[in-house]
């Protein structure tokens, strides 16, 4: 399980709160959130803005695949296939280095190395950002390590 902690503050009338909000990385690859720090409605609030946020972001990610996509007949990163996916979502030469040397080192099938570019892509996206980096492969990685565990 990967864990990731935010720290912010919450604003309670004029005071601004300390808040930690904890996310836990199922093996389901499914996010799930604490807030810890705040009273009960303070911390029912910091969920509801903490999911908006998220589902901005994963709505901005989608707006940018469709326009990258539709002319190619697509919508999603999870579609994309041979140069399309070559096109796409290759990685800088740092990342594609990365990439090369985990898939023999984790004997990654065909199959396998197509998943993680895709979501190396995926996480550019949701980041905003016009090319996949190493960071974006590695974050890719790390999730299929914990997929197969």
């Amino acid at each position: 399980m990967t864990v990731a902690h935010i720290y912010t503050v919450a604003f309670q009338g004029i005071e601004a709160r300390p808040v930690d909000v904890q996310v836990h990385i199922a093996d389901s690859g499914a996010g799930q959130f604490n807030v810890v720090g705040l009273a009960d409605k303070a911390v029912a609030e910091s969920r509801e803005r903490v999911r908006a946020a998220v589902a901005q972001r994963v709505a901005a990610a989608r707006d940018i695949q469709r326009e990258r996509l539709t002319p190619h007949g697509l919508r999603t990163n999870a579609q994309m296939e041979g140069e399309v996916l070559e096109k796409m979502a290759t990685p800088e030469v740092a990342g594609s280095k990365l990439l090369t040397e985990a898939a023999e080192r984790m004997q990654l099938t065909a199959r396998g190395y197509h998943r993680v570019l895709k979501v190396a892509r995926t996480i550019a996206d949701l980041g905003g950002a016009e090319s996949v980096g190493k960071n974006h492969v590695a974050e890719a990685l790390s999730y299929r390590r914990i997929a197969h565990l």
